[in-house]
């Protein structure tokens, strides 16, 4: 599949696992991997089909640690997918309300636990605070009998002004970096009389629920000023710009309560009057939408003393976000346990630091990547590592006359026969690791070859 000069990219390598193993190892692993994450020798052997993947890509050393590649290429490690992928099986089976709700028997023996009492006793763990279900995920729901109409047209588009017999409304939300957010609503009845109204949702909402609350909300208060009998023969515009949520309501099917209880609001505003909600490009300059996007920002802003009622349910990826930081607090846990070396261990945790570790350096080829990864990990042809496997080959630098051992870094960083090549590449002599992964995040390339550069053509 793979040798020094043939077979598949690492890229390659990669999507395999993920596309092909990966799928059959975990298959309904719900119904049986929780019972097995206690059992160290079966999860040592899951592991091994992760491990291989990662030094046939990588081109590591079959004694090279798994934690500094599971944190190098950011892998998880064959136990912890399992247990990640039991966890969100289980949270959308909950939310689909296919899960068993069966009582707590303290009698059973914990080594004969069904493995929803397993997974539950995790979720509660997890999710201290919260109750998984409050999902907004939800079974899958009819919503094609629409009694409003829906409009993308193109971005030369201009929103009709309020006159005779038209109510035009704007509509938007809105989310900030600190995941504070908020919604406004703005109605024109007619040129001179208008409403509305902006309130803080919740920091687990996404932009999409924002932008979807704030038009239910917008079809509440229609159905209200509509039961006017003045305004008996007015049609309603309802203007967005979110083109993804009027997508989602021109589907067939849902499975979003969020969607679903929009969907049923409109069909009732609409029972009566004409309403079409037509999408408007935003920050054109359209006063409309730039005065909801307003409402909705001060709000995201300065918060509402109360919260706006009937608000959306948690999103689901709030619920799978809590779950990958479980499972990848758990790998952390196992890096920082791990008896690595220290010089490793300040490479590998310099390199997550500067965000310059992932998948993606499976992309810059296995001529590249396999001596990357031996200078990373420390398990190369340099004579500190040699020493190990050979107590004949003294650990001591070939280059310089001090007694330090022969160690990647050593020669990067700190070894007097690279000074002047230290000082041309980085501008500094000698350099720490800190200050290496600085300088590597601010090259052209911003990635890890320059380490490679450094060294030329040392056989590592």
């Amino acid at each position: 599949m793979i040798g020094d000069r043939w077979g598949l990219s690492p890229d390659k390598i990669c999507w395999v696992f993920n596309a092909i193993i990966k799928p059959i190892m975990t298959y309904a692993c719900v119904t049986w991997a929780p019972r097995l994450l206690d059992n160290k020798s079966l999860m040592t052997r899951l592991d091994r089909a992760g491990n291989l993947t990662l030094l046939m890509a990588s081109g590591a050393r079959r004694t090279s640690s798994q934690e500094v590649l599971h944190t190098l290429f950011s892998f998880l490690p064959a136990s912890l997918e399992l247990e990640k992928t039991s966890l969100l099986q289980a949270l959308r089976l909950k939310s689909l309300e296919h899960w068993p709700n069966l009582q707590v028997d303290h009698t059973v023996r914990k080594s004969l636990e069904p493995c929803c009492y397993i997974i539950d006793r995790i979720l509660n763990k997890i999710f201290t605070n919260y109750n998984c279900h409050t999902n907004d995920l939800t079974k899958p729901t009819n919503i094609s009998q629409k009694n409003y109409t829906l409009e993308i047209n193109g971005n030369d588009m201009v929103p009709l002004d309020p006159i005779n017999y038209i109510i035009t409304t704007y509509t938007d939300g809105s989310k900030h970096s600190d995941d504070s957010t908020g919604y406004g609503v703005a109605i024109f009845i007619d040129k001179e009389t208008r409403m509305t109204e902006n309130y803080t949702m919740k920091q687990h909402h996404t932009v999409f629920q924002c932008e979807a609350h704030a038009l239910l909300r917008a079809s509440i208060l229609l159905n209200d000023i509509l039961s006017s009998p003045s305004l008996s023969e007015h049609r309603v515009i309802i203007y967005s710009d979110s083109q993804a949520l009027i997508k989602a309501l021109s589907n067939p099917y849902s499975i979003s309560k969020t969607i679903i209880d929009l969907h049923n609001s409109l069909n009732d505003t609409a029972s009566t009057h004409l309403i079409t909600i037509e999408w408007v490009p935003g920050h054109k300059d359209h006063y409309g939408n730039e005065l909801a996007d307003k409402l909705a920002n001060i709000r995201a802003v300065v918060p509402n003393p109360t919260l706006s009622t009937n608000q959306p349910n948690i999103p689901h990826t709030f619920f799978k976000n809590k779950v990958h930081k479980y499972t990848n607090d758990k790998k952390n846990k196992r890096w920082n346990n791990s008896n690595i070396s220290k010089n490793t261990k300040e490479l590998v945790s310099a390199i997550v630091n500067r965000n310059l570790q992932g998948q993606h350096l499976f992309k810059l080829g296995f001529d590249v990547l396999k001596p990357l990864t031996r200078l990373i990990t420390g398990h190369n042809n340099l004579n500190h590592f040699q020493n190990k496997i050979d107590f004949t080959t003294a650990p001591y630098c070939s280059f310089c006359e001090d007694d330090v051992h022969e160690t990647a870094m050593h020669l990067i960083c700190d070894c007097e026969y690279f000074a002047r090549t230290r000082m041309e590449k980085f501008g500094e002599d000698p350099i720490t690791i800190d200050q290496l992964m600085r300088l590597t995040s601010l090259t052209k390339k911003k990635d890890l070859t320059v380490l490679l550069d450094f060294i030329g053509d040392y056989e590592l």
